[in-house]
């Protein structure tokens, strides 16, 4: 028997543009910059340059989950 189990790769990162639906952020850690499309609905009205994200790399696909403090 085969369990698959999907990775969440959770991590943070600061806004550093957007523009229209694409949200350009810089990982906290690696410094990495991420072109990212997918927003969850909740955070999607609030987002700002400058602001701290939880981002999560799911099978390699990258969306915006929350707004850090």
């Amino acid at each position: 028997m085969q369990i698959h189990v999907t990775l969440i790769d959770k991590r943070t990162a600061q806004i550093i543009s957007i523009i229209g639906e694409t949200v350009q952020v810089m990982d906290s850690e690696t410094f990495a910059t991420i072109d990212v499309t997918m927003i969850y609905d909740e955070v999607k009205g609030n987002l700002e340059n400058d602001r701290n994200v939880e981002y999560w790399d799911v099978m390699g696909m990258t969306k915006i989950m929350r707004i850090r403090n």
